[in-house]
């Protein structure tokens, strides 16, 4: 289970995000924040897995670095150039819950340039593509991200096709070519973001 404190100042989208991700993928909201300083009280406190930021609150910017030097895992809501925050500026609820797991499990790094390979990836897709990289099965990534067999069926099959070949071998050999790219780069790199989803939520 991932724990996850939100922190925005509006009332109802605090209760609509603790409605809609609490007990659902594998996730837990164990707190709510409507202000900088609550909401990092309550992250030293508690200590959640993921901070979900709304980058409209004010001192938005300011907690996203507080929280930073408490070591905490960041998806915020909103453009946010940090380094090692998951940013998910337009898009669906499955995009947040991917940024939680991405951000959770590191696989929100920091890209060599904006032509990446997979760039044109979903937030979804490129957590289903990291799984597929370790050799996990569908029913194995189904099961991590809380969805049905089929919807990873579909991520996968979406997936091939964006990048050009037909075995999850060759996606899983761009995926860590990209990396690899990735590590030897020693340009300043841009935060990557979540791109919309063209599915709905599941």
């Amino acid at each position: 289970m991932i724990t996850v404190l939100v922190a925005t100042d509006s009332q109802l989208l605090r209760q609509l995000l603790c409605d809609a991700l609490n007990g659902r993928s594998g996730l837990s909201v164990v707190a709510t924040a409507p202000d900088h300083p609550r909401a990092l009280a309550l992250t030293e406190n508690l200590r959640p897995d993921v901070a979900i930021v709304n980058m409209g609150m004010p001192e938005s910017l300011i907690l996203v670095r507080a929280l930073a030097g408490v070591h905490a895992r960041v998806v915020s809501l909103g453009r946010c150039e940090e380094e090692s925050v998951a940013v998910v500026e337009d898009g669906t609820l499955n995009d947040v819950i991917a940024a939680v797991h991405g951000a959770m499990h590191g696989a929100f790094t920091p890209t060599r340039s904006s032509d990446s390979e997979l760039d044109h990836l979903t937030a979804t897709e490129r957590l289903v593509l990291r799984s597929v990289n370790e050799g996990h099965s569908n029913k194995e990534i189904a099961q991590e991200l809380g969805v049905a067999v089929p919807t990873i069926k579909h991520h996968v099959h979406s997936l091939l096709t964006k990048l050009g070949v037909r075995r999850r071998g060759e996606a899983a050999a761009i995926y860590r070519r990209t990396r690899s790219e990735s590590g030897r780069s020693t340009r300043p790199s841009p935060r990557w973001t979540v791109r919309p989803s063209s599915s709905r939520p599941s």
